[in-house]
């Protein structure tokens, strides 16, 4: 039998036995980024729809309030739940994507 397991959690962008790890989520990141973009230029109120690596630093609007709005918008488009933090930790828009991928591949767990 050939190939290798790994038990536990690796960080995106890890190397673990001379194999870079990457996101398991691309493709759904690529699936999603489109509605990401388009759900970004209309909460800031942008003349055109933004690049994906576009973000807080280009865009006016992507401060502290905007990024409430922002996380409240992909709440309901996407229908996960996110935090202050995981917005506020994307530098740009692919990011963003990235997080909300990660959120929609998350089984959700009920409180016991």
């Amino acid at each position: 039998m050939s190939g290798s397991t790994v038990s536990g959690v690796i960080a995106s962008g890890s190397v673990v036995s001379g194999v870079p790890a990457k996101m398991g989520n691309d493709g759904l990141v690529r699936r999603i980024a489109p509605e990401v973009i388009s759900i970004v230029a209309r909460v800031f109120r942008l003349p055109k729809f933004p690049s994906s690596l576009d973000g807080p630093n280009g865009i006016a609007e992507w401060n502290s309030s905007g990024s409430t709005r922002l996380l409240v918008a992909l709440e309901e488009a996407f229908g996960v739940v996110l935090s202050v933090g995981q917005i506020a930790g994307a530098d740009n828009i692919k990011q963003l994507s990235q997080v909300v991928a990660h959120a929609i591949a998350l089984p959700v767990r009920e409180a016991i």
